[in-house]
């Protein structure tokens, strides 16, 4: 029976091996795009990419690659670029990691990449993500001496989420479709799932490393994380698990195009995947390439996973004269939505509808409610799930 389970855990790891080998990567654009640290992908497919040191172009940047391959500069002016990230509404936002850590600061881009400071100066601020179910944007601190995750509300207020002793050079974020959120370590190149509350972290993965070269960004894609080894020269796939697979690079420095297991990186960087998740994109730091990987169906191996504990959260919060309550089923079931006082006073029935498992909204007007404290309750599949409404006019 040993031999049996024995060989079966063999012939598993050779099928990831043989499935990650299968893979090609490609350079899109490069060398010496200007590109070579975060990358993020908008709805339509363009990518979007920052340049962290300024040493390709003489200036730090945030860049974009078109659907049609074209790179054009968006936003310049910078520090250092670091993090990036989109909200709901399709804005994006880019961290930028001054020449003195106390004064980093996050910045909220228009259309046309003109920028304005979001939220207050935040000390070490390294990766951002929002989070999938709120306009909360989480902001991950590392710079010596500060290693935490912060989350930043829209009303420009920062609250610590988590200041673990296991976090050690945090700054590559994902979450995955459980609404869990993940962070790596560039340091030590150590993968955590964090907690709700982010008191806890659990190990999931320990991705090898070369002094503080360890992870560089992380992503999530169909059940899936991917992390990139800036010290190895390797991309790693992680199970929701904890399994480990040494996804594409062979390890040797370079930019060489191939299969995976043939291709060169020199220290592989940002990663991001697209909407349908079945691309995936790489920066080099050191050759200021975009790598692309294109994920086929056999390699999503892993069964996509739906929110056993439903998700539910609210934007803005504090309400004006409305909030977004946004939540997630795992199945479709009858949803009810009620509005309650602080005493627990029904104040009305908002909704009762059967729904189709996935994310949904709802917006609760809030004009005709006095300045004060509510409850929206939410029942589907059996259970009721309550969240604080702060109401502000």
């Amino acid at each position: 029976m040993y031999r049996i389970k024995t060989l079966f855990i063999i012939s598993l790891f050779m099928h990831a091996f043989l499935e990650a080998a299968a893979q090609e990567v490609t350079t899109i654009i490069g060398p010496n795009s200007g590109i070579n640290d975060a990358l993020v992908v908008d709805s339509v497919g363009n990518i979007y990419g920052s340049d962290f040191g300024g040493s390709s172009t003489g200036a730090s940047s945030v860049y974009k690659i078109d659907t049609d391959g074209v790179l054009s500069t968006f936003s310049t002016g910078y520090s250092s670029c670091n993090g990036l990230a989109f909200d709901h509404e399709g804005y994006l936002y880019v961290v930028d990691f001054t020449s003195n850590v106390a004064t980093h600061q996050v910045y909220k881009l228009d259309e046309n990449g003109g920028r304005t400071p979001y939220g207050p100066q935040i000390n070490g601020a390294s990766g951002i993500i929002f989070d999938p179910l709120s306009d909360t944007l989480y902001v991950s601190q590392y710079n010596g001496n500060t290693n935490r995750i912060s989350k930043l509300s829209p009303d420009g207020s920062l609250t610590l989420h988590s200041d673990h002793e296991d976090l050690n050079g945090p700054v590559g974020m994902a979450f995955d479709n459980n609404h869990v959120l993940y962070v790596a370590n560039f340091n030590d190149g150590k993968v955590f799932r964090v907690s709700p509350n982010g008191e806890e972290l659990t190990l999931i993965a320990d991705i090898p490393n070369q002094s503080f070269w360890g992870v560089g960004f992380l992503t999530f894609a169909t059940g899936h994380l991917y992390a990139t080894g800036i010290g190895t020269h390797k991309i790693y796939q992680i199970s929701l698990a904890g399994d480990v697979v040494e996804f594409a690079g062979s390890g040797s420095p370079g930019l060489t195009d191939g299969l995976a297991d043939e291709a060169e990186f020199n220290r592989p960087n940002g990663i991001a995947t697209n909407k349908n998740q079945d691309v995936l994109y790489i920066s080099d730091l050191v050759t200021y390439a975009v790598r692309e990987i294109q994920l086929n169906p056999a390699t999503n191996t892993e069964e996509v996973v739906r929110p056993i504990i439903e998700s539910i959260g609210l934007s803005p919060n504090p309400a004006g004269d409305f909030v977004t309550l946004r939540y997630s089923l795992h199945k479709t079931s009858r949803v009810d939505l009620q509005l309650y006082s602080q005493g627990g006073q029904l104040i009305r029935h908002l909704m009762s509808e059967i729904q189709a498992s996935g994310n949904h909204q709802f917006v609760i007007h809030t004009t005709h409610l006095s300045n004060g404290i509510y409850y929206c309750k939410k029942t589907s599949n059996g259970k009721t799930q309550s969240i604080k409404i702060l109401v502000h006019h």
